[in-house]
Order: structure tokens, then sequence, then C-alpha cells
């Protein structure tokens, strides 16, 4: 179950990273402002997420049972 959320939490990420790379290529000024903090919202988010499932690998011994489970 754990695999199959992580697989679809990949294909999401990639699906949005393809329309926020769609809308940089539009030229549409008047957007430009909220999909350029799109961007640094979304990659900032993956960037805590693999930090955190790094830090669960290494450090098992501080992460509770359900975290790891997870």
């Amino acid at each position: 179950l754990d695999h199959l959320l992580e697989a679809e939490i990949v294909k999401t990420e990639q699906r949005l990273l393809k329309q926020l790379q769609k809308a940089i290529r539009a030229s549409d000024r008047r957007a430009w402002v909220v999909t350029f903090l799109g961007i640094a919202i979304i990659l900032h988010v993956m960037e805590r997420d693999t930090w955190r499932l790094l830090y669960w690998v290494k450090h098992r011994e501080h992460v509770s049972s359900f975290q790891l489970a997870a």
C-alpha cells in the first residue's frame, strides 16, 4: 500500500511540474507571479519530503513505529 501511494505521488508531482512548465512557456506575463510562486512552493514541499524520507531511512531509532510503517 505504501509503495502504491508513493508511486501515485510521483505521478502527480510529474503532472504538476509539466503543467508548471507549460505555464512558464506560455509567456503570459500576467500569470508569472502566480506560476513562480507555485513553483517555489512545490519545490519546497518536494525537498522537505525528500529530506524526511532520507531521515527516516538513516535514523530509524528516532522515528516512531507509525512513521516507519508509513
